[in-house]
């Protein structure tokens, strides 16, 4: 399983020889080459096992295998075992490599030396400075991009001067073997490019930059040697990675809660009409900064969310009541949940198109993010419309997507973007309708319906259309001057988009002179399916006796069609009903025929 909690990132530096005695251990053989080998991990519990000279179970380790990583190795000076009566020289020491001193001189690191036959060696301890001076190097806060950062500094200099590891296979492994005895400098150069797909967690920084000793000694107890007394030639080292999640669901809310379907522990349901808000619930990940090292913090620096919505969708106001930021590690409605300000803790501009938003923490809602001491998340929820846009007619299914992205950075890394290829989709349904008579006619568009619509138990409304052309309607937008009565083009061909689904009852309330008005409504139900994917799953068609007939195909564009055709009045001398017929029929290039046909005749009488 992929992570839920999100560590700060990584291993532990791996130099692992402090100050050890030559006396108490045997002499390093410098005949001998050493290895190197890697094991990427996701964090999962903050925990960190040595697994120094054997390759240790990873289940053991308690982390999730991450592949595609790139790491590089460069060494960066030579191992020295120094014994002699001096006690203040004697241990383990290293020769750093011209290069890398000038590196570290350039960069402001001060260096304790110290001179053995006149040459300057580092100690193993001076080493852990190194590596603590440089991580501690910090980009300004809030106005640079972390790429001053000694994390980035030490990456950049690796990547520039050192050799290319095997990028990690599916195990997360890595490895490199005929190496040199010395001091190695590693660093993660390059991760996979994790898009979110809503459960998988993205890749937030790379594990921080960190020494190996070639030969080290053993930091547990291998074969009864006890730690510190073993020299280790083939290291094996477990770095980490910081993981981030970012996720987005629609939830069900007031009468669509009974009609929704429990998903990511939210009723969500992702069919609406036109004119009806929905919303959405965007759920991100609040990295839990640890101390680096010798208690000193890393910081936020930077937490933007990008969502675009698509045309079909509007954010009418970013009020209180339609627009609201907690942050939490409960649910989005978490009794514990703090509420954010806007403008003090967060800003929210909307992008040049008017087509979504770009909400940025401010310095005093990062602060927040800095003392998080538990598993946290930031929640955005947002009402957007699906407006008279989210009709447009295409034969396909009528859906509106939206994405969104993250862009984040600490003190001490470089901004990430991280991308999601979980679109949320909205869809609407559609019912094309084909009205005809018992023998061809002149021009249908005089015949005219009323719509009236029910969800689950609640009653009838009548609804308003907006006409786009002769025959075909949409429902009533904002803003739009909609009308009750609605008409076939001169064909008898009448669509009507933008619909939820639900019960529609459809009127005649005018006809064709000589034709009579279908005295019952007829009564059309548009039913979804889970996972909801802008299919229907049925329609039927009901009259006022309850005879029910299935519309069983074409419907996996979320369209239902079918044919209502008058008969001709009998004569004066009769009274009450005349015949009618629905017929279910072939409406539109590539629409598929349904094929279903039923008759329901009248009573007559004298």
């Amino acid at each position: 399983m992929i992570i839920k909690k999100l560590l700060i990132f990584l291993l532990a530096i791996m130099m692992v020889s402090l100050t050890v005695s030559a006396k108490e251990i045997s002499i390093i053989d410098e005949n001998k080459t050493g290895s190197i080998t890697l094991y990427k991990l996701i964090s999962k519990d903050g925990s960190f096992k040595d697994g120094t000279g054997y390759e240790q179970n990873i289940d053991d380790v308690g982390n999730e295998p991450l592949a595609g990583v790139i790491f590089k190795y460069l060494k960066v000076g030579e191992i020295k075992q120094v014994d002699n009566d001096d006690k203040d020289v004697t241990g383990l020491y290293y020769v750093l490599n011209e290069d890398f001193k000038s590196w570290l001189d350039g960069n402001n690191i001060r260096v304790n030396y110290t001179t053995i036959d006149n040459v300057e060696h580092v100690s193993a301890e001076s080493v852990n400075k190194i590596m603590k001076d440089l991580s501690t190097l910090s980009a300004s806060y809030g106005n640079d991009d972390g790429t001053n950062s000694g994390n980035e500094l030490i990456k950049n200099y690796v990547n520039s001067h050192g050799t290319a590891m095997p990028v990690t296979d599916s195990n997360g492994k890595s490895s490199v073997d005929g190496l040199n005895l010395g001091l190695y400098l590693i660093a993660e150069v390059g991760n996979p490019t994790k898009v979110n797909d809503g459960i998988n967690a993205n890749v937030a920084k790379e594990s921080r930059p960190f020494f190996i000793s070639l030969p080290m000694t053993n930091l547990t107890t291998i074969d009864d040697n006890t730690a510190g007394s073993l020299w280790q030639y083939d290291v094996v080292a477990y770095p980490k990675s910081e993981m981030i999640t970012i996720r987005k669901d629609i939830i069900a809310e007031d009468n669509d809660i009974d009609d929704g379907k429990n998903t990511n522990g939210l009723v969500q349901k992702t069919d609406k009409s036109i004119g009806n808000n929905i919303t959405f619930l965007l759920t991100l990940d609040v990295p839990m900064l640890q101390p680096m090292s010798e208690g000193i913090s890393n910081t936020n620096r930077k937490f933007i969310i990008k969502d675009t919505l698509s045309d079909g969708l509007t954010i009418d106001d970013f009020s209180a009541d339609n627009f609201n930021v907690t942050l939490g590690s409960d649910a989005y409605n978490g009794k514990g949940n703090s509420l954010l300000e806007y403008a003090v803790d967060y800003t929210v501009d909307t992008l040049s198109d008017g087509n979504g938003f770009i909400l940025t923490m401010t310095k005093d809602g990062l602060a927040k993010f800095d003392i998080i001491s538990a598993d946290s998340k930031l929640f955005v929820r947002y009402k957007a419309r699906l407006n008279k846009l989210s009709s447009e007619e295409n034969g396909k299914i009528k859906e509106e997507k939206n994405a969104y992205t993250l862009a984040y950075g600490t003190s001490v890394s470089a901004d990430k973007e991280f991308s999601s290829n979980q679109d949320i989709r909205v869809y609407t349904y559609e019912i094309n309708l084909k009205k005809s008579f018992s023998h061809e006619v002149a021009d249908i568009s005089v015949v005219s319906f009323k719509i009236a619509y029910k969800k689950m138990d609640d009653k009838y409304h009548n609804l308003r259309f907006v006409k786009e052309k002769d025959g075909i309607y949409h429902l009533e937008d904002m803003g739009e001057k909609g009308i009750e009565n609605i008409s076939p083009d001169s064909n008898g061909n009448l669509i009507i988009k933008g619909l939820d689904d639900g019960i529609y009852e459809f009127k005649e309330i005018k006809t064709i002179p000589g034709f009579n008005l279908l005295r019952d409504p007829i009564y059309v139900t548009l039913s979804k399916d889970y996972p909801e994917d802008g299919t229907l799953k049925q329609a039927t068609i009901q009259s006022k006796n309850n005879e029910i007939i299935e519309l069983n195909q074409g419907l996996d564009r979320g369209i239902a069609i079918f044919e209502i055709k008058n008969n001709e009045t009998i004569n004066a001398l009769h009274t009450g009903g005349e015949g009618w017929s629905i017929i279910f029929g072939f409406i539109g290039f590539g629409v598929l025929a349904i094929g279903s046909v039923f008759v329901l005749k009248a009573r007559k009488s004298k």
